[in-house]
């Protein structure tokens, strides 16, 4: 998940050059998906599971209004 994520931010780049992300950028939010609190106390199979849609919210929610709605189109976005 983490791979397919970081790749779609590089793509974006084709889309319009002003979208541009670096590695150090995604890997800040992985390292805050991991620290976060409703990790904090799951069992190493629930972080595993929770880990890929909360990464994809941060991922997402550092893009903005565009991420929003690429989210939402592909599916990606939160669930209610």
């Amino acid at each position: 998940m983490g791979s397919r994520l970081f790749f779609t931010l590089l793509d974006l780049r084709r889309i319009n050059p002003m979208y541009r992300y670096s590695l150090p950028m995604f890997l800040a939010l992985f390292k805050k998906a991991l620290a976060a609190k409703e990790l904090e106390h799951a069992q190493e199979e629930e972080r595993t599971k929770a880990l890929g849609p909360l990464l994809t919210r941060l991922v997402f929610g550092r893009l903005g209004g565009l991420g929003l709605g690429l989210g939402l189109g592909l599916g990606l976005g939160p669930s209610r």
